[in-house]
């Protein structure tokens, strides 16, 4: 009735052993952020791994604590965690605003970074 999927402390939809859902459509408590989608992502291939080499423990999800980080460019935004609270724009700038996690999701993918230009 919201839009969501209800799964199983497993990621796994109800009454399908081999049918999982990650990210903004699963019914988890928790903000639907790309950290969580991750989160859960890493779940998923644990668990298809272990039912594809013939495995029956499958892990299960543990959402973290809440935490929100909104970058504004590369200098603004405002973040959030559970432990210190609000966070300054200075604060989430150096968490995530000026470099938006491209090395770390340029390692995830195994791509290797463009040459520099000015480097001729």
């Amino acid at each position: 009735p919201d839009g969501h999927l209800a799964v199983t402390p497993k990621l796994q939809l109800p009454g399908y052993d081999r049918v999982f859902a990650i990210g903004d459509l699963t019914a988890t408590p928790e903000a639907k952020t790309a950290k969580a989608a991750g989160l859960h992502a890493e779940v998923v291939a644990a668990n298809i791994s272990s039912l594809i080499d013939g495995g029956s423990e499958l892990r299960a999800y543990q959402p973290g604590p809440p935490g929100l980080v909104v970058p504004l460019g590369p200098h603004g935004g405002a973040s959030y965690t559970a432990d210190r609270g609000v966070l300054d724009a200075q604060t989430t700038s150096q968490i995530k605003g000026t470099h938006m996690m491209v090395d770390r999701f340029g390692q995830l993918l195994k791509l290797t970074p463009a040459p520099d230009p000015a480097v001729a």
